[in-house]
């Protein structure tokens, strides 16, 4: 095959070897690019070695991009298109030293078989709201971390895997404005790296920061939810997957069963404390495995039998019978207690745990079994509604039925002093204790004195309470207690 050189005149260009009026399809990378019509665009030369404009302060310049032949026959061009369809990005690996950077900086990423390359990482309006720095705006859709147009377009045309660098959407920290956006430029730190992200379908995990905190010290307070699977979807994705027949109406189930209001309050309480502690962080976690299939405040190596004698509900649901499902169930707690596992180690040792709940008004007399749905009709039509005993308005989780306390020293008085200016009573051990079995009580046998379950009752945080049936949660009346609570904490935290 005969080179076309630079300045070459097309009318002249020599024939190669496989045809007649075939002409070179050869790209120059550095030189120039010749297609099939024989038409030619000029392309200016790059040094063989620029600094990042992007980056001043950067001392790594580009390698020297060598002058290469490199086919494009119909292989490389349909993954082109392919690549360009997914967004600019081939799948592959990610360098080991691979750096997380705002906009700005640069970020270091690795090929199979070729060296390291340097690209911008650009900032992504879905996580900060503004422009890319080194993303082209005609194609927004690129993610955060992903090599430009230009560097993009000749690893695809060295056939390498390009590997993507994500910002992190779990680090995340309140604006005035009251939504989550990420953290500024610079501001990531190796306390962040180490609380872990969250995991779809499993858990969200949030990080709030105090305005004067310190990103090198672990956070010094963990709100865990683990019933807060309360939107419908998360019910309705996990029961599309499962083969087993489930109960008509097995969503009103859900409904009286899962705590709504808890992740509502619980990101209202972080952000109550660390207003009042701007020198902290504190750390949520929202379990997304719904309780109606399987219980994350369950350990499900434990028989049911312990678990009735404590008067809790089974750790899976009576009507998941498939084999299939229960591996499904079992995976998806068992990476719930992985990731909550991680971010015990990354809080501080004695950081303050809160576990926190939200229950139904009252307490009715209906087992958990696969006529549940009907029981509960049964019990909570407005003829035999009255009957049941009502609940207080905040429970505090402290004994087992050993009588043994694990609340911490002054908490329980603590938020009968503060709660109670709110006018609303709390109780302590009446409706449930810590029974074996829970995961409650695994948390405070593990921290001894640093671990609080509190319960809050559900009428108390929604628009209107109806059994069985979607409820709103009202954030003003969040918003009335969740400082009440931060109160409390600051006495023992």
């Amino acid at each position: 095959m005969h080179r076309v050189r630079s300045g070459t005149d097309p009318s002249r260009r020599t024939p190669d070897r496989r045809g007649k009026n075939a002409y070179s399809r050869v790209r120059w990378c550095a030189r120039g690019r010749s297609d099939r019509s024989g038409s030619r665009r000029r392309r200016s030369r790059r040094p063989r070695s620029t600094r990042c404009r992007g980056n001043p302060m950067s001392r790594a310049p580009f390698p020297a991009f060598r002058s290469r032949r490199i086919r494009r026959g119909p292989r490389a061009r349909g993954r082109s298109r392919a690549v360009r369809a997914r967004g600019g990005a081939c799948p592959g690996r990610r360098s080991v030293g691979t750096r997380e950077r705002g906009e700005g900086q640069m970020t270091s990423l690795a090929f199979p078989g070729r060296r390291l390359w340097r690209g911008r990482c650009g900032t992504h309006p879905e996580y900060s709201g503004g422009g890319g720095g080194g993303v082209n705006r005609k194609r927004d859709r690129i993610p955060p971390g992903v090599l430009g147009r230009r560097a993009a377009g000749r690893i695809v045309a060295c056939r390498v895997a390009a590997a993507r660098v994500r910002l992190r959407a779990s680090t995340l920290r309140p604006d005035p404005s009251g939504g989550w956006t990420s953290p500024r430029p610079g501001q990531e730190s190796t306390v962040a790296a180490m609380v872990p992200e969250s995991i779809e379908h499993i858990a969200d995990v949030f990080v709030l920061w105090g305005t004067e905190a310190d990103r090198t010290e672990p956070p010094g307070l963990l709100i865990e939810v683990p019933h807060g699977a309360t939107s419908p979807a998360d019910f309705r994705e996990l029961a599309e997957r499962l083969a087993s027949p489930l109960p008509d109406g097995l969503d009103g189930f859900f409904h009286v069963n899962t705590d709504v209001g808890a992740p509502e309050l619980a990101e209202a309480v972080g952000r109550a404390w660390v207003e009042r502690r701007p020198r902290s962080s504190a750390v949520v976690v929202r379990s997304r495995i719904p309780r109606t299939f399987i219980d994350c405040n369950r350990r499900v190596d434990v028989d049911e039998a312990v678990l009735r004698a404590g008067g809790v509900t089974p750790g899976i649901g009576p009507w998941v019978r498939a084999d299939a499902d229960r591996r499904l169930l079992l995976e998806r707690h068992a990476a719930y207690m992985a990731l909550m596992d991680r971010v015990l180690e990354a809080v501080a040792p004695d950081a303050a745990v809160l576990l926190l709940h939200t229950f139904a008004p009252r307490s009715v007399g209906v087992q958990v079994t696969e006529r549940v749905v009907e029981d509960l009709r049964a019990a909570w039509h407005p003829d035999r509604v009255e009957a049941w005993p009502l609940r207080p308005d905040v429970e505090v989780l402290s004994r087992t039925p050993a009588g043994d306390v694990h609340a911490p020293a002054g908490a329980v008085a603590a938020l009968q002093a503060c709660v109670g200016a709110t006018g609303l009573r709390v109780a302590d051990s009446e409706t449930w204790l810590l029974p074996a079995g829970t995961v409650a009580l695994d948390r405070a046998l593990a921290r001894p004195g640093r671990v609080l379950c509190v319960e809050v009752r559900r009428d108390h945080l929604v628009e209107e309470w109806l059994p069985m049936e979607p409820l709103t949660v009202d954030p003003g009346r969040v918003a009335r207690l969740a400082p009440a609570i931060a109160d409390a904490l600051l006495v023992w935290s």
